[in-house]
């Protein structure tokens, strides 16, 4: 049975066979239908939205009423005490009593978490006020927010942080090590280079905001990731294929992509942001959404991204998906 979803579905389990332009030109709809839980169900489009049918009249279960073939929300509408209610939008009460209606199951059940973070215990806190290389091991709390930390480690070691955020200028050089953090990371606030330097980083959660930094080394995300950057080029990191059970990007981020396969089960895409797949990848996404510009997009052939749809498309003003949409 699928989860309960708040009354607002929008082209959910809707197939491309070809690529998803601003909520894009979809040519066929797949067997598994858009369908909701809620009562009533709505289905609303905004922005440029398209959906074109491959028959007259398409139907969809919890409405009353159907889709004209090639609805564009380019077609004109009116305005409703200063929102603009565009002629595309389709809505309606249940065609059936919900208890006549049979909701079908998750045809492809969405990849589960591995949960293979690494456990470990912390043994002292981390302190840093000024320039210095600390020594290798397992750490408490590393919580660092003076502008003259420089933490360099050494190149080739590990080290292992229960907690590690960096804000006001701190620099963690990784100078080729390999760091470990199992509570949240937070660059934050950074004035200078955040995190930066080649290595590799394995986080749980990462949370990079403001005008924080992440730069040169190989970044693994185990849970969830937040970005929410205020200039453009403040990541420059290359994030490896993994399972996320949440990311969010927002404020002008980009997310460089190293190719592989993906699977992120709660994904948003907005404010100009960009998640950018390096190579020939497949990206399976449980619940998406995507908004205010928001791109998620090879960065050579359309053909080299497959985005593989599991549940729920919320794609408004401009939301672009460069590469090729299925519902598995």
């Amino acid at each position: 049975m699928m989860s309960r979803f708040r009354p607002v579905l929008c082209l959910a389990l809707v197939w491309c066979s070809a690529s998803v332009e601003a909520a894009s030109q979809c040519t066929a709809a797949f067997t598994y239908p858009v369908q909701s839980h809620a009562a009533p169900g709505r289905l609303t489009m905004s922005g440029e939205s398209r959906i074109t049918s491959a028959t007259v009249d398409t139907n969809y279960p919890f409405l009353g009423k159907t889709i004209q073939p090639n609805a564009n929300c380019n077609n004109g509408g009116y305005w409703n005490g200063g929102t603009w209610i565009a002629n595309c939008n389709v809505s309606g009460a249940l065609a059936n009593p919900l208890k006549d209606v049979a909701f079908i199951s998750d045809p492809d059940e969405f990849p589960a978490d591995p949960g293979d973070f690494p456990t470990y215990n912390g043994q002292s806190n981390l302190a840093c006020t000024s320039a210095f290389t600390p020594a290798p091991g397992n750490y408490k709390n590393a919580s660092w927010n003076n502008g003259n930390c420089l933490a360099t480690l050494q190149s080739g070691q590990t080290y292992r942080f229960d907690t590690l955020s960096l804000s006001d200028g701190a620099v963690l050089n990784l100078n080729g090590a390999t760091v470990y953090a199992k509570a949240r990371t937070g660059v934050l606030r950074g004035y200078s280079d955040g995190i930066k330097g080649s290595g590799n980083l394995h986080v749980d959660q990462l949370t990079v905001s403001g005008n924080g930094k992440l730069s040169g080394a190989n970044v693994t995300v185990y849970d969830r990731l937040a970005l929410s950057t205020s200039s453009i080029g403040n990541v420059t990191a290359s994030f490896q294929p993994h399972y996320l059970d949440r990311a969010s990007l927002s404020g002008q981020s980009q997310m460089p992509m190293a190719a592989g396969d993906w699977a992120i089960r709660d994904l948003t895409v907005e404010d100009n942001s960009d998640m950018t797949l390096q190579g020939h990848s497949s990206l399976s996404v449980y619940g998406l959404k995507m908004k205010d510009q928001g791109r998620i997009t090879a960065a050579g052939s359309r053909g080299d991204l497959t985005l593989k749809l599991h549940q729920t498309l919320e794609v408004s003003d401009n939301g672009v998906i460069n590469g090729y949409l299925q519902a598995p």
